[in-house]
């Protein structure tokens, strides 16, 4: 499959799947990084400017509400953090989440919860403030792998945090934001927790001074938001969802990675994952980590919630008792419960999920003899494990947690029902690569290319088509492993096979011109940027000489080239190159997905131009993507509100606010609705049109 364009500017980098690397459609894959809110003037004090009592002495952070400067109190004489809201930020709605934090820091008194000193309102801008604790530190894991902390010592920091966050429950609140960035760990070796402001009262006698949370909006840092949290179940959020986020925390405190990877994720699909896919095990990074670490991980990553930790205190007691080497309390789940499950979630199911849920059920091969029988046996068994992957649809994220390990099922007995048919258990391994690809699993998925390569080679000699593919898997493997000169070193041999095996008519050039794009985006990837220019060109041009200047090949290549300009700050050079491809795009014979295409490239160019500030062209390219995407897209919301999200900002900078609220407006609505984690983004570029707009 070839890539298709990557239009939209806030997938703000090339995405890989099993046949593509630069180019995923970004109109159907959103994703998580996603573009920032647009940035209206928020200028910082600068050293030496004061705040009630407080001498200014440098920013610590900007957002979109305000800044965290350090600074200076001369009585007591000490450093603080002040947090301050710029008085272009203010709303009821921000002032009654500044308060809360407020309020929320006040009431915690713990040596592992940063304190607060006083809040007030500078009598000179009206901004509001609070002073806090100054911890000069470094985030938890920066602080752990700074100083080599072993397993051990990084639990035992753990264990801290867990305290912090035992004495915030007692007190009735429920932090919902937990993660290393929200950590810091002073130079004495002492975790503190920081940032309350979307933290949640608990207790019904302060009901009313907690920020309401509208219906379905998401809230807090999706990596480490609980399934229900993520599925916006705001309400009926407890201290339970503190336990999972507990559990992303220690997942990626010991192992540097996170039990899922939602990188360049459609929402939807991130979402789905966290709702429904099995993470992946501490040992599967770790081989040392594997045992009652594994089991705690498991039980404090629960999906559902009624089998997770019931409380931080029971995750800490599970904790100790390991550095004690004392039995845990948590268990793995059993095989029927496991079992139960998949069965209620799929009522129809195929012959080989059949056949494998009975070797998950009876832990033996035997059912499986029992089943087949002799050599036809194992080509019955492949064309259906084969149809069954296909059925699972794991691409789009659309199969039931347990069905990933009926893969694990697949991937341990492969060799038993394909003893003797090299080929077909090549193809086999090679389908279940792409089917972990699918899940996000990429170390799985590395294991089963390789095998399938491995198998290849020994009967085959290079170049012959199939090693090539097989190197092209490996590579796409590692590139989303983040081992990029591997994955370097694998597109390069996979270009010499593709360039011995075909001449430049042969239409196998087209895979030379995929890997070509693939090997250009690992080179963006490595910093090599000249280079990754001159793989894109080549592809391009590869492309150009099989389907000719006017395809949708060249386009794709275009796109390509144009989105690697806007990402190095250069839309200047962007604007010509995306020109062409929507040249190329409208000159098309018509077909059912042309006006689709053609809306993408509009996107495209249009925010390219406002970059430009070239805003008449590009309202007038953005309202017909707009009225495209309405009639062609009606139900993918998110690639809509991206169009409205832009047209709101070229009619503020256009200063026609009033459609620039009737975008906006539209975009918070949708992102509601859908449960969209950038929702208080876009509530408060609604809120500052609507400032503008009265001053």
């Amino acid at each position: 499959m070839d890539p298709e364009l990557n239009t939209e500017p806030e997938d703000d980098r090339p995405t890989i799947d099993t046949g593509s690397i630069a180019g995923s459609d970004p109109d159907d894959q959103e994703t998580i990084a996603g573009t920032p809110a647009p940035s209206f003037d928020a200028p910082t004090l600068p050293a030496g400017s004061r705040i009630g009592k407080y001498a200014i002495e440098g920013v610590l952070g900007v957002g979109g509400m305000g800044a965290v400067y350090r600074a200076k109190q001369r009585k007591p004489n000490r450093r603080v953090a002040l947090k301050l809201i710029r008085p272009g930020a203010l709303s009821a709605r921000i002032l009654q989440r500044f308060d809360l934090e407020a309020e929320i820091l006040g009431r915690l008194q713990h040596p592992n919860i940063a304190q607060i000193y006083e809040a007030g309102i500078d009598a000179e801008s009206g901004s509001p403030y609070f002073a806090m604790e100054y911890i000069a530190g470094h985030e938890l894991v920066q602080y752990a792998d700074k100083h080599g902390l072993s397993a051990a010592k990084r639990l035992e920091l753990f264990v801290k945090l867990c305290d912090a966050i035992i004495h915030a429950h007692a007190k009735g609140i429920i932090h919902r934001d937990i993660k290393p960035g929200n950590v810091i760990v002073s130079g004495e070796g002492e975790p503190k927790v920081l940032d309350f402001g979307i933290a949640r009262a608990t207790d019904a006698s302060d009901q009313h001074h907690t920020m309401q949370t509208h219906v379905g909006q998401l809230v807090g840092t999706l990596y480490y938001m609980s399934p229900e949290q993520a599925a916006g179940d705001s309400a009926s959020l407890d201290t339970r969802s503190d336990v999972y986020a507990l559990g992303v925390v220690l997942f990626e405190l010991l192992t540097g990675e996170m039990p899922y990877n939602l990188r360049d994720k459609a929402l939807h699909e991130a979402v789905r994952t966290i709702v429904e896919t099995r993470p992946r095990r501490l040992s599967e990074i770790d081989p040392s980590l594997k045992g009652d670490l594994d089991i705690i991980m498991l039980k404090a990553l629960e999906k559902d919630r009624e089998r997770r930790y019931q409380s931080v205190g029971e995750l800490r007691a599970d904790i100790l008792r390991t550095l004690e080497n004392k039995p845990i309390q948590a268990r793995p789940p059993s095989t029927l419960y496991l079992a139960t499950k998949f069965v209620r979630r799929n009522t129809r199911m195929t012959l080989a999920a059949v056949i494998v849920l009975l070797v998950f059920a009876f832990g033996s091969i035997f059912a499986l003899n029992q089943w087949y029988g002799g050599i036809r046996a194992r080509q019955v068994a492949l064309d259906n494990m084969l149809l069954s992957l296909s059925e699972m649809d794991v691409q789009k994220g659309l199969v039931p947690d347990l069905s990933k390990r009926l893969l694990d099922l697949y991937a341990d007995n492969g060799e038993l029902l394909f003893s003797g048919d090299p080929e077909s258990l090549a193809l086999f391994y090679t389908n279940l690569g792409e089917a972990y690809f699918g899940y996000e699993d990429y170390r799985r998925a590395l294991t089963q290319f390789e095998k399938a390569y491995k198998i290849r080679s020994k009967g085959l000699r290079a170049p012959h088509e199939l090693l090539a593919q097989g190197l092209h898997h490996i590579a796409n493997a590692e590139f989303y492993l983040n081992e990029y000169e591997l994955a370097r070193d694998h597109y390069l041999d996979t270009l010499k096979m593709y360039e011995a095996l075909y001449t430049s008519s042969d239409p196998g050039t087209a895979e030379t011109a995929r890997t070509l794009d693939h090997l250009g985006s690992t080179y963006v990837k490595l910093g090599e940027n000249e280079l990754a220019v001159e793989m894109y060109t080549k592809a391009r041009q590869l492309r150009v000489d099989l389907f000719g200047p006017g395809s949708l090949e060249v386009a794709m290549s275009d796109n390509s080239i144009a989105w690697f300009h806007v990402q190095q700050g250069k839309p200047e050079i962007a604007e010509p190159i995306y020109r062409r491809a929507l040249e190329i795009l409208q000159g098309l014979d018509e077909d059912d997905s042309k006006p689709l295409w053609v809306a993408r490239a509009k996107h495209s160019l249009g925010n390219t131009l406002i970059a430009l500030g070239q805003y008449e062209e590009a309202r007038e390219l953005l309202t017909s993507s707009l009225a495209l995407k309405t009639e062609l897209l009606s139900g993918n919301k998110p690639s809509v509100a991206s169009t409205l999200q832009s047209l709101a900002e070229v009619c503020r900078l256009s200063d026609d606010y009033e459609k620039a609220e009737r975008y906006a407006l539209q975009v918070v609505q949708i992102r509601q609705e859908i449960g969209d984690p950038r929702l208080s983004a876009s509530q408060e570029v609604l809120e500052q049109i609507r400032f503008e707009m009265s001053n």
